[in-house]
């Protein structure tokens, strides 16, 4: 689905994600629908954190902080159908700081700044894989001192932005022998 103007725009205090269309020639901005998240209101600094969006499939990722952590699945096409991710995912992480959906592999990426790890959750629920955000892994000299956002290109490229103002990215060298 092409988004265009289209934005999706989450609000830790509502507890909602807006879908909005964007009018840069007149300056405005239009609510085109609402998903209201059950628990993730009334969490002050620790609720709604973190957004992912999977085109294909229509649905909407989000994530509650912490106290408890909660990633829901939306399914935009089927009136809103909710499930939620089983907490045992999350279990090794104490926070979430961000999500991203990464179509080729159907997985999604969980972000945790206190953690500094990513988990790779597949389709089915099940943890892939881990990427720790630690010196001496994945090619650091040192920790990656407050992740709070995660990003995909096209070309598989993972980008991370860290307060204060750091920004990484990371990219696959695939070898043909």
């Amino acid at each position: 689905m092409e988004w265009g103007n289209q934005f999706q725009i989450g609000s830790e205090k509502d507890g909602a994600v807006y879908k909005t269309q964007v009018d840069i020639q007149r300056g405005t901005m239009q609510i085109i629908s609402m998903v209201k998240l059950e628990g993730y209101d009334k969490a002050k600094n620790k609720g709604l954190e973190g957004t992912a969006w999977d085109a294909k499939n229509e649905r909407l990722y989000a994530a509650k902080e912490r106290k408890p952590i909660m990633i829901k699945e939306v399914e935009m096409s089927k009136n809103g159908i909710t499930r939620a991710l089983p907490s045992a995912i999350t279990a090794s992480v104490s926070d979430v700081s961000g999500l991203e959906y990464h179509a080729p592999t159907d997985s999604l990426l969980v972000l945790s700044d206190e953690s500094k790890m990513i988990l790779e959750v597949s389709s089915e629920w099940r943890v892939r894989d881990r990427l720790f955000l630690t010196a001496e892994w994945s090619g650091l000299r040192d920790d990656i001192p407050q992740p709070e956002g995660i990003a995909m290109d096209n070309e598989n490229n993972l980008y991370i932005v860290s307060e204060p103002n750091l920004f990484y990215k990371f990219s696959c060298d695939i070898q043909n022998d």
